[in-house]
């Protein structure tokens, strides 16, 4: 969506997608020729409106020039409030991984804000986290301070190629821009492994404890049964 077209927006766009038939991808694409006719918009327009006034003599109309200025409206730059920038997400091999990006914006200029994840400078689509990780939709959430846009960022599983991968989050509008920059790490699994060890032995152990308890318990006599009787009685 570009809010306002300029001369410098003309061009070639192209439209891409991809898809997998038969565990084979292909790419399919359509340009589209931007042409842009008339002057900047952005830039501000004089306009000379008559002014009609009458003059001393009955019949008689002079006009004068005046000139008024018209502005087009401007937005404020987004802000993105959450990730901060230099944040490190750790998670564990083989694990998904769920990243928010979080713009506070005007509300007025919320639907012509853009907000997208990149990876190592690329796009998702482009990077090698391509079929490992997707973005989400964005959604709108109005708050105190104007309207808050949220994207998602999914990894499915974390591997030992993404250490130190950079994500940006990246957020523009004609206001301006903004970017954070955060970076991928694998969560460090010696001290896991270190409390499953211990627990597993502290259970080996305990169950140890208790077999040779029972198999080297010592035995107690039994108690026999007894009569008393008078001699030569008879029982």
């Amino acid at each position: 969506m570009i809010p306002v077209v300029k001369p410098s927006h003309a061009g070639f766009y192209t439209c891409q997608c991809r898809v997998l038939i038969n565990n084979q991808q292909y790419k399919v694409s359509r340009a589209i020729l931007l042409c842009v006719q008339g002057p900047d918009p952005a830039q501000t327009t004089t306009t000379t409106v008559p002014d009609i006034s009458m003059t001393s003599e009955p019949g008689l109309i002079s006009s004068s020039s005046s000139s008024s200025t018209v502005h087009t409206p401007t937005f404020e730059p987004p802000v993105i409030v959450s990730p901060l920038n230099g944040t490190i997400f750790e998670s564990p091999h083989g694990s998904g991984l769920e990243l928010f990006c979080m713009v506070l914006t005007g509300c007025q200029a919320a639907d012509f804000t853009v907000v997208t994840w990149l990876v190592n400078g690329q796009s998702v689509e482009s990077s090698y986290l391509d079929g490992r990780a997707l973005q989400g939709a964005r959604r709108h959430t109005r708050v105190s301070e104007g309207c808050q846009i949220e994207l998602r960022l999914i990894v499915v599983a974390m591997t030992e190629e993404d250490i130190q991968t950079e994500l940006k989050c990246v957020t523009q509008n004609e206001g301006g821009r903004q970017e954070v920059v955060t970076q991928l790490q694998l969560e460090d699994s010696t001290f896991t492994w270190v409390v499953v060890a211990t627990v597993a032995v502290s259970c080996f152990l305990t169950v140890v404890s208790v077999f040779l308890y029972v198999l080297l318990k010592p035995k107690r006599k039994k108690k026999m049964d007894y009569f008393l009787a008078r001699q030569n009685s008879t029982f």
